[in-house]
């Protein structure tokens, strides 16, 4: 055995022919000249903790272990003397350390392969109002008016062209539902390249819509709308 008084460490034991050494000290290795000390070699800090020397580097040493939890101040001081409630989500508490969840392991499972916001998802499957566009003009449709009613207001008493873009232009999804409301003279529902079809008939194309008629435009395919409704030719 040997100590060095000038560094602060003693030597436990050297096996010169593994070219390992044991060494302890008050000062972490960090903070001393271990030139010396071979590659693989486990220091003792006299604190409780334990290192290894990963490299000949005078900062190439792990940090593998300490005996006193309070040394561990970050997020995981939280977690060093008592287990984790079984099978919880980990999240960080008021205090930012590591903290069980209410949430059960199987719990959060449910969302396996979810690919994007779940509220958006739920909130295009739940039945909801008929969101209006109120339109005292000729207006072509835009992919936000999914699902929403086109109004000819009755303040407007003039012929208006409501336009159903190509898909070509506007991509709405097959399943997609449009609604007309006319409240005054008349609303041409025009259709551009795309295919129009009046249900019940064979006709195709742009529609007429009287005042007081309601329609409803149903996408069946990515070219081919199916149109029916009241007031409607």
């Amino acid at each position: 055995m040997n100590t060095d008084f000038n560094h602060g460490y003693r030597v436990e034991t050297v096996s010169l022919g593994d070219n390992v050494g044991l060494f302890s000290g008050a000062l972490s290795p960090v903070a001393i000249d271990t030139s010396t000390f071979p590659v693989g070699s486990v220091y003792f800090q006299t604190n409780g903790t334990v290192w290894k020397r990963k490299g000949a580097g005078p900062s190439d040493w792990v940090r593998m272990v300490a005996e006193d939890s309070a040394l561990f101040t970050g997020a995981v001081s939280s977690i060093t003397t008592s287990n984790l409630d079984l099978s919880r989500a980990l999240v960080s508490d008021a205090a930012g350390k590591v903290a069980a969840s209410a949430v059960t392991s199987a719990e959060l499972g449910y969302v396996a392969g979810v690919t994007s916001g779940i509220q958006v998802q739920l909130n295009g499957k739940a039945v909801k109002e008929i969101i209006q566009n109120s339109r005292s003009a000729n207006y072509t449709l835009v992919l936000t008016d999914a699902g929403k009613q086109i109004l000819h207001p009755a303040a407007d008493n003039a012929a208006r062209t409501f336009t159903i873009p190509a898909n070509s232009s506007v991509a709405f999804p097959i399943g997609t539902t449009l609604w007309f409301v006319n409240e005054a003279n008349s609303v041409t529902i025009a259709i551009t390249t795309d295919t129009l079809s009046l249900a019940g008939t064979n006709k195709t194309g742009n529609r007429t819509l009287a005042a007081n008629g309601v329609a409803t435009a149903l996408k069946i395919t990515a070219t081919k709308w199916m149109i029916f409704g009241y007031g409607l030719s």
